[in-house]
């Protein structure tokens, strides 16, 4: 299961690109460590490769895969992700902060964005991943009103089909 696998992950730094997913990882001799799995840029550069050994042998899928056959699976995974959101409706003062988790299922290389519909109403910053899979928005009232704050996946990282909408509301105090 790639969404808690079971087998060893090699965590490294050196800087990947959209699409890497399913590339090797090469070591500085040009020989292939492991095969790229994900990528998390809220994460402090949080790269992922599965070892070669494991990406070749049984103990990674039921039979090998070669390195095009595992980006094909990814991308299938990326197009049916899904977002989720605690809470669709928030009401806060001007200048109070709230944070509402943030769930994606996304296995591959992610990128999540945020935009509201209305920039003077609110003020948004993403927090520290609590877990593989959900990551804390926060959310500051700017200004009086109402807007709806859009979540996706940032083009090429995930279905972008999928979405959360979470209306906030903002009051003076």
């Amino acid at each position: 299961d790639m969404a808690d696998p079971d087998y060893p992950v090699l965590q490294f730094t050196a800087d990947i690109s959209s699409g890497s997913s399913g590339g090797p990882l090469i070591t500085c001799h040009g020989e292939a460590a492991g095969v790229v799995m994900a990528y998390y840029p809220s994460g402090n550069g949080l790269y992922l490769a599965v070892p070669i050994n494991y990406a070749t042998g049984a103990s990674f899928f039921s039979s090998p895969m070669t390195p095009a056959e595992i980006a094909d699976l990814e991308a299938e995974k990326r197009a049916k992700a899904t977002i989720s959101v605690e809470q669709t409706e928030l009401t806060l003062k001007v200048g109070e902060t709230k944070s509402v988790l943030v769930t994606y299922d996304c296995t591959s290389t992610v990128s999540i964005s945020c935009e509201p519909a209305d920039l003077g109403v609110v003020m948004l910053r993403w927090g520290d991943f609590e877990s593989k899979f959900s990551v804390p928005l926060y959310i500051t009232g700017d200004g009086a009103g109402e807007t709806d704050v859009r979540i996706f996946y940032t083009k090429g990282y995930g279905n972008e089909e999928a979405e959360a909408t979470i209306h906030v509301t903002v009051v003076e105090e």
